[in-house]
């Protein structure tokens, strides 16, 4: 699944996992097993199906949250850069 656009993909080969998380980078994630019977009822014997992300569903909250903790990994680190150069320039 992308977790910034709702995109659910059905069971892939390989190639395809290889190609989507080139393509994707950090928001295309699995779903979890406890997710796996919903995600299984959107898709209905589909490959791609598009999940409305406005819904209050166990599945979109896990994605909403997946979406936050990728997108506060680059602050972390950039914050962490920040105070290791101001204590380098401190010494």
């Amino acid at each position: 699944m992308n977790v910034d656009t709702g995109e659910l993909y059905g069971l892939l080969n390989e190639e395809e996992l290889k190609r989507l998380t080139e393509e994707l980078g950090d928001s295309f994630q699995q779903v979890p097993k406890r997710h796996r019977k919903e995600a299984n009822r959107i898709l209905k014997n589909k490959k791609c199906a598009q999940v409305d992300m406005s819904k209050d569903t166990p599945l979109v909250d896990w994605a909403k949250r997946k979406a936050i903790a990728i997108k506060k990994k680059p602050k972390r680190y950039a914050r962490r850069k920040i105070a290791n150069d101001s204590r380098k320039k401190n010494r």
